[in-house]
């Protein structure tokens, strides 16, 4: 059997002869001639070199969208306004095909900011209460953020979450535009209401 011996001073096969089967043949430069370097080693380059190239790549990139920035955000958003349902679309189906997968980038997010979660609830709360008269209870204006909530002024609030399921309310409320029937309350004044015919014990004359 012939053998050959791989030019690579770190092959594994630390200088030992090895079968022609681990070499590459070049029929260019005659039916008879391998390549100097075994498969192992030029697959070992190989991986190093797309490394490198991939590397380059990344840095080449990140300096074009530092560079580009703003031009990049105005044109990231008008294919999102312009593609918004076909994107919302592709991302539902994406989620639901790859839950496990969904379920991994959320625990490595926590992970990374455990408080991602608080923190954008907090940001959905915030801009929901501006959007209905601000951080302020409508009844004995208590202004401490802990204690206000979203109340329904009809009173449907129990008929209201059978259409809405188990989705938060306060997302409920952005995606559909801020529509009337709602009002901010502190937790005290909307249990009282719901306790006492709809009206806050604060404005009952008993």
């Amino acid at each position: 059997m012939k053998t050959k011996v791989c030019t690579n001073p770190e092959c594994f096969s630390k200088g030992e002869p090895q079968p022609l089967s681990e070499f590459y043949k070049r029929p260019d430069k005659g039916a008879d001639y391998y390549r100097p370097r075994c498969k192992a080693c030029l697959k070992i380059e190989n991986a190093a070199r797309e490394k490198l190239r991939f590397e380059q790549y990344r840095e080449t990139d990140r300096k074009y969208r530092e560079a580009h920035r703003e031009e990049l955000r105005i044109k990231s958003h008008k294919y999102f306004e312009a593609y918004r349902g076909q994107s919302r679309e592709n991302g539902r189906k994406w989620r639901k095909l790859h839950p496990e997968r969904v379920r991994e980038l959320k625990r490595k997010y926590r992970e990374a900011d455990p408080t991602i979660g608080h923190r954008r609830r907090q940001a959905l709360k915030i801009a929901v209460l501006e959007a209905y008269g601000g951080p302020v209870c409508a009844c004995c204006g208590e202004m401490d953020m802990r204690f206000l909530t979203i109340d329904h002024v009809n009173n449907d609030g129990a008929q209201h979450k059978k259409v809405i399921g188990k989705g938060s309310l306060y997302a409920w409320l952005k995606k559909n535009g801020y529509p009337e029937g709602f009002q901010v309350l502190c937790w005290n004044c909307n249990c009282g209401r719901h306790h006492n015919g709809g009206i806050c014990p604060h404005k009952d004359p008993r």
